[in-house]
């Protein structure tokens, strides 16, 4: 399974519960990086060919709380912050205001590039 390979260190160590992220963020002072996805063959490519065995893997598990969400799951998280219509949507977050970074990337927008760039915040 593709979740099963999170303890090597060239994958992102996602959480899966919101409130369990965010408080972990709020007591470390760091951003939530919120990947909200579909169970879809788009959303699984997308997180093995930007999420995996990238240089900046590292830097996501340092300094952010990334928390992978599935859209239409019994998971609980504030819809209303998180609102989309696009899939999968990447939202940098401030924990303690739960206030955007910066504004969220969308589907075809979220590349090794722009995620790179993300995390220069």
């Amino acid at each position: 399974m593709l979740w099963g390979a999170v303890l090597d260190a060239s994958f992102v160590h996602w959480q899966g519960d919101y409130d369990k992220a965010h408080a972990k963020a709020r007591a470390m002072h760091k951003p939530l990086l919120v990947l909200l996805v579909k169970s879809d063959p788009f959303s699984r490519e997308l997180i093995r060919t930007v999420f995996m065995d990238r240089p900046y893997v590292e830097a996501i598990n340092r300094r952010t709380i990334p928390l992978l969400l599935t859209y239409g799951t019994r998971a609980s998280y504030p819809i209303e912050l998180y609102y989309t219509t696009t899939f999968p949507t990447l939202f940098l977050v401030d924990a303690t205001h739960e206030l955007f970074l910066l504004p969220p990337l969308y589907a075809e927008a979220i590349t090794p590039v722009s995620v790179a760039k993300m995390l220069s915040f």
